[in-house]
């Protein structure tokens, strides 16, 4: 505040301003307020004087009168000029005041620009990536069997949902994941310029966030949208068993949250971001739905009779002794006959070796959809959620040992018959 000398009552409110933060005010606030004359060491340009509830910003002097001021380092002034400087300082200084009708503290802080958590966004982009290319390659046969814990993931890429237009589903997924990823970073790099040369490059780094922002926010909607409509042809046609899936879809919309963490609610309700991010919604959910009308559900009535599976591999001796101390120490494969899975970890050991393996088919009699199964007795209870199932009835201090469902090659049983003490 002024000093006791100069007779003022100062009541204001200043709020720090950068350039960025003008965006959108900027016809409203182009102007500046000037220090009266006679003042020295104005301050109007690095600080908004306003008064909460967008009232003019002014200074109640002694005779009654208010008039807009700026901040002054000058404290006192000589008694003769004080009234003339005063009176001629009013008129600019009520002129100046239009420049500010209006301006209210909470508009000013709600036009503070946001930024989407770039770091996150990167992150999950490089997860989706790497998901997809792996989908992708297995999609066209560059890679084996798919590893998934249960039994649906085949099936579901080998559906007529796993192409559009006879592309690789997952390998347009790898293009959005890739792109969103690259943008993550250059978001991150822009947000960082900024930071490091605020006062010479904080302009040029917020057009560049602005840039981004608006190129993130179609791609992740149209994600989210496509991932909508997989998930209810994942449930509805599909069977719902597929982890992969599960896996990217919760990427997908993780992406469009945080995107849209990065806007103002006035943005996003803005006519041309509005207009965009639903068509981008709608889009990828038309586009599949066309192109799947003919595509035929999995999940329908099955009836497979029973057959074994014949294992004509040339056993190891690796494979044999592994064999050997799972049998020494009790243990169960559990399996089904229309199990992929467990055709493979049959191939594993070899015809020797399968030979010395406890092996139970839980289906005996044949598969029946509705029947879900039926199952045999003896795997009530033993088989979680998938095949192949590992029991090792023999475990550490006598217990059994479940082993996660899924294949396992002859390496990883004899390393885990050597951790538990079973070799």
């Amino acid at each position: 505040l002024p000093s006791s000398s100069s007779r003022m009552s100062v009541q204001r409110y200043f709020i720090p301003v950068r350039a960025t933060s003008m965006r959108g005010i900027s016809s409203r606030l182009s102007t500046r307020a000037t220090p009266p004359s006679g003042s020295s060491g104005g301050q109007c340009s690095s600080h908004v004087v306003v008064r909460r509830g967008g009232a003019r910003p002014r200074r109640r002097f002694s005779d009654g009168g208010s008039r807009l001021v700026c901040s002054s380092s000058s404290s006192s002034s000589s008694t003769d000029n004080k009234d003339s400087t005063e009176e001629s300082s009013s008129a600019s200084a009520e002129s100046e005041a239009d420049a500010w009708r209006g301006v209210n503290v909470d508009d000013i802080q709600d036009m503070e620009p946001r930024s989407p958590p770039y770091g996150l966004v990167a992150g999950v982009g490089a997860v989706g990536a790497v998901e997809t290319l792996y989908l992708t390659a297995v999609k066209v046969g560059l890679l084996g069997s798919l590893a998934c814990p249960t039994n649906g993931c085949e099936s579901v890429v080998a559906s007529d949902w796993g192409a559009l237009f006879g592309v690789p589903l997952p390998l347009f997924g790898f293009a959005c994941y890739s792109a969103v990823a690259a943008l993550g970073y250059a978001g991150l790099q822009a947000k960082a310029n900024e930071d490091e040369s605020e006062s010479s490059s904080s302009s040029s780094s917020s057009s560049s966030d602005e840039s981004i922002k608006n190129i993130l926010l179609p791609l992740s909607v149209t994600m989210a949208g496509a991932s909508t409509y997989l998930m209810y042809a994942l449930f509805a046609k599909l069977g719902g068993d597929c982890p992969y899936c599960l896996a990217s879809a919760a990427l997908s919309f993780t992406l469009a949250a945080s995107t849209v963490s990065g806007f103002q609610a006035r943005e996003l309700m803005s006519g041309a971001k509005a207009t965009i991010s639903t068509l981008a919604f709608i889009l990828p959910i038309a586009i599949l739905g066309v192109a799947n009308l003919d595509s035929e559900p999995i999940v329908k009535d099955i009836s497979l009779p029973y057959r074994p599976v014949p294992v004509e591999t040339e056993s190891s001796e690796l494979a044999v002794e592994v064999a050997q101390k799972l049998s020494a120490a009790h243990a169960r494969f559990y399996g089904a006959f229309w199990c992929s899975h467990c055709a493979d970890q049959k191939q594993f050991f070899g015809k020797d070796a399968f030979t010395k393996i406890d092996y139970v088919e839980c289906f005996p009699n044949g598969y029946e959809s509705k029947l879900k199964g039926p199952m045999a007795p003896a795997c009530n209870g033993n088989v979680d959620n998938g095949y192949p199932q590992w029991v090792i009835e023999d475990g550490p201090g006598g217990k059994p040992l479940r082993l996660s469902p899924g294949e396992k090659s002859i390496s990883e049983l004899e390393g885990i018959l050597k951790r538990n003490n079973l070799w």
